[in-house]
Order: structure tokens, then C-alpha cells, then sequence
């Protein structure tokens, strides 16, 4: 892989660990204590693994709504993530 296209995803996941930490806070907005630890990892061997983890601690919401919620937020922005990788010419793979 080039070292553009290695800055790219580098980019690209800077910006869903971005997206995906805004949206939390918003979702979880109406819980001061909340704590939310996001984990990313990228390989930089081929096949590049990409892995993100997201936890969130709350005293207002229960950890089954908790789950739900991240589940959704990561399904929605990964799913932004794997267009633009395509936009930089990578595809997923399953």
C-alpha cells in the first residue's frame, strides 16, 4: 500500500473515532458521568486490520440500552467509514 493511501485510512479513522465519540455524547447527553473509552487499532500488514471498541459506563441508562445504542452508532458510522475507504480506493473485507 502506498503511504497516501496508509494516510488515508489513518485520516479516515481519526474521523469515525471522532464521529463515534460525538454522537455518544449526544446520545448519552442527559448523563453527566458518563464515561466512554473508545479503542482503535489499525495494522499496517496486509491484510489491514482495522478494530474499534467503544465503552460506555452511565448511572442513568442500563448497560441492554447502553449496548443497543452503541451497536447502532457503530453499525451507522462504520458503514461512513467503508465509503470513504472506497473513496481511497479500499474496499472491506468480511
Amino acid at each position: 500500500m502506498s503511504n497516501d493511501a496508509l494516510q488515508g485510512l489513518r485520516e479516515a479513522l481519526d474521523r469515525l473515532i471522532e464521529r463515534v465519540s460525538k454522537r455518544v455524547e449526544e446520545e448519552f447527553s442527559h448523563d453527566p458521568s458518563l464515561q466512554v473509552t473508545i479503542t482503535a487499532f489499525l495494522g499496517e500488514d496486509w491484510p489491514y486490520e482495522l478494530l474499534i471498541e467503544v465503552e460506555a459506563r452511565s448511572r442513568v441508562y442500563n448497560s441492554d440500552y447502553i449496548r443497543r445504542v452503541l451497536e447502532r452508532i457503530l453499525d451507522e458510522e462504520l458503514g461512513k467509514a467503508e465509503e470513504e475507504l472506497k473513496g481511497i480506493g479500499l474496499r472491506v473485507l468480511s
